[in-house]
């Protein structure tokens, strides 16, 4: 363990040193708040500047409140102002690469994953900078008589790969920034990370750990919208009452290694994620659980495992004897177990969402389950615990600090509650009544209203908003009909901009991926809070459980982020990536070697002109025939598409690896190729370049392939495919 930790300062420092081959292009972050009636509209202004010599794509992936609703997007270059237009998804990406194919300015929002966004620039011009601004509108979560909402910033370490190509991935490991934040509320006292903002309600944020704002004596009331269709909107917003009946609920509680974490980046709290879950559900069972309630624990990691089934004045005592796992985290798999294991089943599930496995969620509502979530720590992820919790008609609560007992307690009063779940309609919405995070919306759609606002920013986002709480109760083709209608970012629509009067670039732009800053919990993981958390826990089996676990499982829970750190410091060496983007999104010992070993080749693939090995087949000589060995599609996760697509389009391979200029030679040599190459006037290797770059996983992979083959004859292209695997 001495040695890795050694590695991995040594590495960090060396991963420091590197960094800055070319600027990060995002250069400013603002956040403007304003609090209506309930309802925050949360304004954020990004600021991208080109200092490179060449055009760039600039493309961040970042979360987004998992109930908020995306609204709008304004950009500002070169004194002009331009608004972005919602469309489908595939037709707004069609737009956005239509305009870098001819050069112009664009800028494309989407929605990755319920709660994940990614935001494209392209063609920012070198020196061009560009004012990026996007608005979402979501709800105050309510508890223990206080408003409360959370704005994440950054995504955790996340265990299992997410759905997602590698263009679109979460980048961690950027310079820790702050945000100017300013924040405006018509009643209450506003607090934002726990501290006053006093009357100009500004204030400044670091970017590495989640925006929380409370509002203490807050009067909310009824807000008015003017939608896309010229029908007033009434929105409300109070409180959800609690239900008395007895309760009969299955607590799902997360034992993963990852919960051992530090529950806050605040070092005089000394408590991770598993101590205050543990101590608000003894909390919860004292106050809130009566002898006719009945509740069966279950905890999960690798594995899901009943723990007892107890009357609630019972349910301290078998909390306080709860063991802890401290493994991987199978949360899809422990779903289905406790789902499968009785229908109709009220669930509550704690855990910091970071599995990047995705839940059936439809099997999960096909049980006639529903669950009520408590996110926990500041690095959770809120997209599959999100979508699971508003697909079966309970809710999300997020745990501010280590608040986790106002929370838990909050989640398990909603949970005596009648479920709200999304109501299915056909054509447009009339009404929507939800419960949200403890907090009831009432929608209301109202023909002929002459006392409504007109359509201006306000009215129309809190239209937006409305629409966009109705979507999970439509069809498909009049969900995407009203989103496109209200201009939001859905799992339906995007909202996409061009700027057709800017100047046109030359050349296709090499994408700059924008890493967001690690946790700042993430630093006290690494200087070993982790460790002495784990000691100092008392959850009695905790401490001796661990020291008897085997090794790689105990490895992979304190070391993955050191491992990860010298895998990064091994690749900015390497000439083949010096880049500030790290070489492996994995995550894990296992699956960061895996990808570094892709990356670089492997220890086999040492690619010399007379002797190349075929990854699968092993050596083969070149007197077997080209094609035995020479495969597009196992070499082009090996090429850094995305670093330099302005070199790779005109033929210039000088910043990849020597294994892989040494087979797209080998390419271009083949009859095939080189008879395309002539028909179409170019060279051989640009030619064997823009082939390879059609097996390509990237988005620039496949502009280089677009714009190097455009008018390509069909007979040769095919040929010429066929010869290269493809």
């Amino acid at each position: 363990m001495t040695v890795l930790n050694q590695d991995s300062i040594l590495g960090g420092f060396i991963a420091r040193q590197s960094k800055g081959k070319r600027p990060i292009p995002l250069k400013s972050t603002a956040y403007s708040v304003e609090v209506l009636g309930g309802i925050a509209l949360v304004s954020v202004t990004r600021v991208f500047r080109n200092d490179e010599s060449s055009p760039i794509e600039a493309t961040m992936t970042f979360p987004v409140p998992f109930d908020a609703v995306v609204t709008d997007l304004v950009t500002k270059v070169a004194g002009r102002t331009l608004v972005g237009k919602a469309a489908s998804k595939a037709q707004a990406r069609e737009t956005y690469e239509n305009a870098i194919d001819r050069g112009k300015g664009a800028v494309l929002h989407e929605e990755l994953l319920r709660g994940l966004h990614m935001v494209s620039v392209a063609n920012v011009a070198p020196g061009a900078e560009i004012e990026v601004a996007t608005t979402f509108a979501m709800p105050f979560s309510h508890a223990d008589g206080n408003w409360r909402l959370r704005i994440p910033v950054t995504v955790g370490q996340i265990y299992g790969q997410l759905p997602l190509p590698d263009s679109d991935a979460v980048l961690t490991g950027g310079p820790v920034e702050m945000a100017e934040f300013t924040v405006s509320a018509s009643s209450g006292t506003v607090l934002v990370s726990g501290q006053s903002v006093g009357a100009s309600g500004k204030t400044s944020v670091p970017l590495n750990r989640p925006i929380e704002i409370e509002i203490v004596g807050a009067a909310f009331g009824t807000l008015h919208g003017r939608a896309a269709d010229g029908r007033a909107v009434k929105l409300t917003v109070g409180t959800a009452s609690a239900g008395e009946g007895d309760l009969t609920a299955d607590i799902m509680a997360d034992t993963s290694g990852s919960m051992l974490e530090p529950i806050s980046a605040d070092l005089e709290a000394g408590l991770t994620k598993w101590d205050v879950t543990r101590a608000s559900l003894i909390s919860a069972g004292k106050r809130l659980l009566t002898s006719r309630d009945r509740v069966r624990l279950w905890t999960f990691s690798t594995q899901c495992r009943e723990i007892g089934n107890v009357p609630g004045d019972r349910f301290e005592a078998l909390v306080r004897e709860c063991p802890f796992d401290n493994y991987g985290t199978e949360l899809p798999g422990a779903v289905a177990k406790v789902t499968a294991h009785g229908r109709g089943k009220n669930v509550l599930l704690i855990t910091d969402g970071k599995s990047g496995k995705r839940i059936d969620v439809q099997a999960a509502v096909a049980t006639g389950a529903r669950f009520t979530v408590v996110l926990i720590g500041e690095d959770a992820l809120e997209s599959n615990v999100g979508y699971l919790a508003a697909m079966t008609g309970g809710q999300m609560f997020i745990v501010h600090g280590g608040d986790a007992d106002v929370a838990i307690m909050a989640a398990v009063a909603s949970m005596r509650s009648v479920a709200s779940p999304a109501v299915p309609f056909e054509g447009a919405p009339k009404s929507v009544d939800r419960v949200i995070g403890g907090t009831r919306i009432a929608a209301e759609w109202i023909e002929d209203a002459d006392d409504a606002p007109g359509r201006d920013a306000a009215a129309a986002r809190i239209a937006a908003y409305a629409a966009g709480i109705a979507l999970a109760g439509m069809a498909e083709k009049d969900a995407a009909s009203l989103a496109e209608a209200e201009g939001i970012v859905s799992h339906l629509t995007s909202i996409v901009l061009v700027d057709e009067a800017g100047e046109s670039v030359e050349g296709i732009p090499s994408t700059r991926k924008i890493p967001l800053a690690d946790p700042a919990t993430s630093m006290l993981r690494s200087s070993g809070f982790m460790a002495k958390s784990m000691l100092a826990s008392g959850a009695p089996a905790m401490a001796s459980r661990s020291a008897n676990a085997p090794s790689s499982s105990l490895r992979r829970s304190f070391a993955a982020p050191l491992v990860a750190s010298s895998v990064a410091s091994f690749s900015a060496m390497s000439t083949s990536f010096m880049d500030e983007e790290p070489p492996m999104r994995g995550n894990g010992i296992d699956e960061a070697l895996e990808r570094l070993g892709r990356r670089v080749g492997g220890p086999g693939i040492d690619m010399v002109p007379d002797r190349v090995r075929h990854p699968m087949n092993g050596f083969r000589n070149p007197g077997d025939g080209l094609r035995d060995y020479v495969d597009a599609r196992t070499l082009a996760p090996l090429i850094e598409w995305d670093r330099d697509a302005g070199a790779l389009s005109t033929g210039d391979l000088s910043g990849q690896a020597p294994h892989v200029q040494a087979v797209l030679a080998r390419i271009a040599s083949i009859d095939a190729v080189r008879d395309l190459a002539t028909s179409l006037g170019k060279s051989a290797l640009l030619v064997a370049i823009a082939l390879t770059a059609k097996a390509g996983q990237s988005r620039a992979a496949g502009r280089i392939a677009r714009s190097v083959l455009a008018g390509a004859d069909a007979d040769r292209l095919r040929a010429a495919e066929n010869a290269i695997g493809l």
